[in-house]
């Protein structure tokens, strides 16, 4: 029987231990009794038939580790932005409260 990647649905090759598309960890057992089961890639909590958050942890399911590194990418230079430019208002208000 194939086994199918639980994260994005690709096919597993015979005894693979991650999946060759998204590199998520392959579950022995993906399909019991019809029920699609999946490890929260947050939690790794178990999920019968996945829908959108995991019940666990409230995180999204599907959420790519791509994407999620983008995030972060995205949150940090944001910050350096924020805090160069209280350094930047910071020493103007020093300049202009000296003269």
């Amino acid at each position: 029987m194939a086994k199918f990647c639980e994260n994005c649905g690709s096919p597993l090759k015979a005894g693979a231990q991650f999946c060759d598309k998204c590199g998520h960890k392959a579950v022995a057992e993906p399909r019991r009794n019809n029920e699609f089961v999946m490890l929260c890639p947050n939690c790794q909590g178990q999920v019968k038939n996945p829908m959108g958050l995991c019940p666990y942890c409230g995180r999204p399911l599907s959420e790519d580790p791509e994407e999620r590194t983008a995030k972060g990418l995205v949150l940090v230079i944001v910050a350096v932005m924020v805090i160069a430019f209280l350094a930047i208002f910071i020493i103007l208000f020093a300049l202009i409260a000296i003269h």
